[in-house]
């Protein structure tokens, strides 16, 4: 209950995000040290049962001590969410289960996250 909670949480606060995109307000939103892995945390607990539904596994990547990414949280976790979902629609439209890896590495003063289907 306490984690539905939360993701409740974090849903709203991602609509509401949604609700400042529209408007065209989301340019004065300040940019943050951002944790990468509770970003794929937080998406893949979003997306992981409709993941499971498609018959789709999910593969997170992401090593502990990663630096943090200088990046808006929400829209972040919005765009990992909206490719999390489009790998589960390809892998679903090829007719077969599949597998979605997400990696997160360090490189060169930066984080480099991929997703892949």
């Amino acid at each position: 209950l306490e984690e539905i909670g939360a993701q409740t949480g974090r849903m709203r606060e991602i609509i509401e995000h949604l609700r400042l995109f529209s408007r065209s307000e989301a340019e004065g939103l300040p940019a943050e040290a951002v944790d990468i892995a509770g970003v794929v945390r937080a998406a893949s607990t979003i997306t992981g049962a409709t993941l499971r539904a498609g018959g789709v596994e999910l593969v997170a990547e992401v090593p502990p001590g990663l630096p943090r990414a200088w990046a808006r949280d929400i829209p972040l976790e919005q765009v990992v969410i909206n490719l999390l979902v489009n790998a589960r629609d390809a892998i679903c439209a090829a007719g077969a289960g599949g597998r979605v890896t997400v990696r997160a590495a360090a490189a060169g003063g930066a984080v480099v996250l991929t997703i892949a289907d």
